[in-house]
């Protein structure tokens, strides 16, 4: 893997999309974009003395609160995402970051803007932003250094919309889940969202757009209920499904607290994986390795 961190501020990467990395098609999975992101992300924290590690040593720490991703198509075991990911002027009391991902050849893969906050771990409160960005730096504001939309509106919870709701998921919080921090990764709540999913559904869909905020904390021994909701007319048998999830833990007086919401788009395989017209049934992994 090579990596850079340019003068303007822009750090550039690639990730090779390996078989765990994939669905049952070959195509990455929804959940190695987050992972891309945050990797490429705490790799151009590091090399300005800005990693978690770096961070904890002054009593701080990282805490993504947001991410809007758009993508245009998904990689195809063994395809190599490169990535570009810089930050942005803060909005409010948050960091921003852009990440772009592109094939080789320049295609587009996915923009992500994503709203971060440093953390005191003694008061809880967060850092100033500015702080942060006059560490890290930030790219030049001209023609070549365009910046990613980082205005965002108020979300709306569950109950407060009308939802078909689909059947509830109960995940199972596992030692996996967690991260440095000793609360569960931001990944893992991606990964919650696809698997309350239908199977028929996620062989059909790809996800193509998604807002996700993370608003509270998980635990290894959370019990935890994951909601998801249609909007109407734009069902799991609609051209392009728009779905909403909710997080909630269940605490012990029985009281519930949203701990995750997301609003998703989707697409068929076919608008996001051109070579998936080329194979239209699911591949047997098992007859492949022979």
């Amino acid at each position: 893997m090579s990596e850079t961190l340019r003068p303007d501020n822009v750090f550039s990467t690639n990730y090779k999309t390996y078989t765990h990395h994939v669905d049952p098609f070959f195509h990455a999975k929804e959940t190695f974009l987050f992972e891309v992101l945050q990797e490429a992300a705490g790799r151009h924290a590091s090399l300005k003395k800005l990693s978690i590690p770096d961070l904890n040593r002054e009593r701080r720490t990282w805490m993504i609160t947001r991410t809007r991703l758009e993508i245009d198509r998904y990689t195809i075991w063994p395809e190599d995402i490169h990535v570009q990911t810089w930050g942005q002027e803060p909005v409010k009391l948050f960091f921003t970051r852009g990440t772009k991902g592109c094939l080789a050849d320049g295609s587009p893969l996915f923009t992500a803007i994503s709203w971060w906050a440093v953390i005191d771990t003694l008061s809880g409160r967060p850092v100033r932003p500015q702080e942060i960005n006059d560490r890290l730096g930030i790219p030049p504001v001209d023609n070549d250094h365009p910046r990613i939309d980082s205005s965002y509106n108020k979300r709306l919870f569950f109950a407060d919309q009308d939802l078909i709701p689909l059947k509830e998921f109960t995940p199972s919080v596992r030692y996996e889940d967690t991260d440095s921090n000793h609360h569960v990764n931001n990944v893992a709540y991606v990964n919650w969202l696809m698997e309350a999913l239908p199977d028929e559904f996620r062989n059909t869909y790809k996800m193509s757009w998604i807002d996700v905020s993370w608003l509270n904390q998980t635990y290894r021994h959370d019990t935890v209920r994951m909601l998801t909701g249609i909007f109407p007319g734009e069902g799991l048998d609609s051209p392009v499904p728009h779905l909403f999830h909710q997080l909630l833990r269940v605490e012990q007086d029985g009281s519930q607290t949203p701990l995750f919401i997301a609003e998703t788009r989707w697409k068929h395989r076919a608008e996001l994986v051109p070579a998936y017209c080329e194979q239209k049934t699911q591949p047997n992994i098992s007859e492949t390795a022979r």
